[in-house]
């Protein structure tokens, strides 16, 4: 038998090359743009069941920039998969934080996402539980079908970024802005 689910089941990607520099190209004003774009069209997207709206950024001589808008959230940004790519966000098991309130931080690294999180108290209660969340996804690099180069690869990468990841966990607990943090994770 079939089971109805009445969600909205479509997702839209839309790439856009934009010739911007400076300020017109951070993220702030760009998150601006899209809101600017995407709310007098809520009634459109709902009308046609979209789930996700999700922007692709190519600016030259910079990597892609991802901005994700949820039908679940009313079609503001969900922050937690800025610069994710779409495809691959699930691999990097973000539901699993759902009892802690995630705040994402940038890093010089572009494979590596690295968030705060506070855990998710009854309103008027303190929050003692603070840790940092560093996800990667180890890609392999497809450059051979031997399986034991291909295993090579994906050693040599998984500690390369093992390294990185507790590189920016030493920078980040060093951040006077995050409260001391205990029970940290790395996730690969």
């Amino acid at each position: 038998s079939l089971i109805y689910v009445d969600e909205p089941s479509h997702i839209v990607n839309i790439a856009l090359q934009l010739d911007m520099t400076g300020e017109k190209a951070s993220d702030k004003n760009l998150l601006e743009v899209l809101q600017e774009f995407i709310q007098p069209n809520i009634p459109l997207l709902r009308a046609n069941e979209i789930r996700r709206v999700t922007f692709i950024i190519h600016q030259q001589a910079q990597l892609a920039k991802y901005f994700t808008f949820r039908a679940s959230e009313d079609f503001r940004e969900d922050s937690i998969y800025r610069h994710l790519e779409p495809g691959l966000a699930f691999q990097l098991e973000l539901k699993r934080l759902a009892n802690f309130d995630i705040e994402l931080i940038s890093t010089p690294f572009h494979h590596m996402h690295f968030y705060y999180g506070a855990a998710k108290v009854p309103p008027g209660q303190k929050v003692i539980d603070h840790r940092f969340f560093v996800r990667f996804i180890v890609r392999n690099s497809g450059f051979s079908e031997e399986m034991y180069a291909s295993y090579n690869y994906m050693e040599t990468q998984g500690a390369k970024l093992l390294l990185e990841a507790l590189d920016e966990l030493e920078v980040q607990l060093g951040n006077k802005k995050f409260p001391k943090t205990d029970c940290n994770h790395i996730f690969f």
